[in-house]
């Protein structure tokens, strides 16, 4: 998926996959820098390339079982 922003004065690109993985829904996205004001460095063909690549799936499943975030509590009912 190519996302273009257009409420920046230059349209701005950046790259995003998602996926599922182990009942966890993956992004992967990488972005251009805004002060350059050109598009993403990578192609969604590239990014595909990389999350089918072992290595990146290996740091997915360490993702998920060491977040670096915890889930935030919800208060249903209130």
């Amino acid at each position: 998926m190519v996302v273009r922003l257009t409420d920046h004065p230059v349209p701005l690109v950046h790259t995003q996959i998602e996926f599922s993985c182990r009942h966890h829904h993956v992004t992967f996205r990488v972005e251009s820098d805004p002060k350059a004001e050109v598009g993403s460095p990578v192609s969604g063909r590239e990014l595909q390339t990389i999350v089918s690549d072992p290595r990146f799936l290996d740091l997915v499943r360490d993702a998920i079982k060491l977040p670096l975030e915890t889930k935030k509590p919800t208060n249903k009912g209130s």
